[in-house]
């Protein structure tokens, strides 16, 4: 059996006396595509930090691609994309632009847009795209390094229902055809549902993983958010 590309045992995590992060075991396989779902408060960012290396770990063991996180050094191979990042206000610059900002060499950024579907938009300048396309280049640019395992913190926020729906064709995409493991972070829960392959449900603790097909299940959904009152739904 293959090894964990990431393995979570018996994580906790608090700031100061609020415990966001209760006991945690988590495993992510290569391959996976993994919606992770919660209320806001709910540990999902902490969650993503603590595996980037972002925060320390605090109690229990967090290994990446089978090492301890703390002696993991290959984080070209973790792709990671932040909540959208507005930079429409910023200096204009290209589409390439912002990508040779990281030293890439051309042949990678221009396989890097081709794999987004961007290379006809390469000479707009950022300003002038749409959300889902803003989003794009930072995928773009979350694979320049070709990484194995891409992550992303809700980055459809403020992004048309029509680009949502081809975002999430765009990871379906890299997850299989070219076997990049995704962890996504979203509120969308029904769209999250109908496209990834596992889905985590965090609420301090891990109350769910499994079948994206349980987020049907009320019980459920009233066990990880409360109440209702949180979810995006969409009615189509």
């Amino acid at each position: 059996m293959s090894t964990p590309i990431i393995e979570l045992k018996h994580v906790s995590y608090r700031y100061q006396q609020e415990l966001v992060l209760r006991d945690v075991s988590l495993q992510v396989k290569s391959g996976d595509f993994l919606g992770l779902v919660g209320p806001n408060g709910g540990g999902k960012s902490t969650l993503l930090k603590l595996i980037l290396g972002l925060l320390p770990l605090q109690t229990g063991a967090l290994q990446l691609f089978g090492q301890k996180q703390q002696q993991f050094r290959d984080w070209h191979k973790i792709g990671y994309v932040a909540q959208r990042s507005f930079i429409k206000h910023a200096q204009p610059v290209t589409v390439t632009e912002v990508l040779e900002m990281t030293g890439a060499s051309a042949s990678e950024i221009m396989r890097a847009l081709e794999l987004v579907d961007l290379l006809n938009q390469k000479h707009k300048n950022i300003a002038e795209l749409s959300g889902g396309q803003e989003q794009r280049v930072f995928i773009a640019r979350a694979l320049l390094n070709q990484p194995q395992l891409l992550i992303l913190d809700e980055p459809t926020v403020g992004v048309d229902q029509k680009s949502q729906n081809s975002f999430y064709e765009l990871l379906n995409h890299l997850n299989q055809a070219h076997q990049l493991s995704i962890i996504l972070v979203s509120h969308e829960v029904d769209l999250i549902s109908s496209s990834v392959k596992n889905l985590a449900c965090i609420n301090q603790s891990l109350l769910y993983h499994g079948h994206p097909d349980a987020l049907r299940d009320e019980q459920l959904i009233s066990k990880v958010y409360g109440s209702k009152q949180q979810l995006i739904t969409h009615h189509h």
